[in-house]
């Protein structure tokens, strides 16, 4: 059947689709990211200055949270579409079979022809493998939606930092959002 077909396809192409989906990949900016650039650096100085208020450390770590999700998510984009010259490497999250952001944008959108495309040439070391997942992205407008991603994004960590506002100084959390909101490297 085309099922069993999927299965093979996906053991043979060392990717399987099922894996790459939302959950997944908060997990992992969550602990690859989130926690150890934003929240530890924030909490470490709140316990600096003596900030005891477990609701200011709760507050502090959605805020940087939600920023360390919005970075990695970026830093998936740059990894696709930013410039070499810019970012400082050639990204490789497509070689690497990364669960980014883009792929996981593209699954929810792609017809099942492609998908099995995604299954053919995703994971692989080959420029033209590559090349057809960006042109594949290009396809189903990938660019745009960071785009539309990347501005709710802020919105969102904006709206957090400003309910913020009344209960604890939100200067730092400024200051990160602007830092690293429509970055290039």
């Amino acid at each position: 059947t085309s099922q069993q077909e999927s299965v093979s396809d996906e053991k043979s192409s060392g990717i399987q689709l099922d894996a790459f989906n939302r959950d997944t990949l908060l997990r992992i900016y969550r602990y690859k990211t989130a926690y150890y650039s934003f929240y530890l650096s924030v909490a470490l100085g709140m316990e600096m200055v003596e900030i005891e208020d477990e609701s200011q450390y709760a507050i502090a770590k959605s805020i940087c949270v939600a920023i360390g999700e919005y970075f990695q998510a970026q830093d998936d984009f740059l990894d696709c579409f930013g410039d070499p010259e810019v970012i400082g490497k050639v990204g490789t999250d497509i070689e690497d079979n990364k669960c980014t952001w883009l792929m996981v944008e593209a699954l929810e959108v792609a017809s099942e022809s492609e998908k099995q495309l995604i299954l053919k040439h995703y994971g692989r070391k080959n420029p033209s493998d590559v090349q057809i997942i960006k042109d594949l992205y290009t396809k189903l407008d990938i660019q745009s939606k960071f785009q539309a991603f990347e501005q709710q994004s802020y919105d969102s960590i904006l709206q957090l930092i400003e309910n913020a506002k009344p209960i604890m100084p939100v200067d730092a959390f400024l200051f990160l959002l602007h830092k690293v909101y429509k970055r290039s490297k």
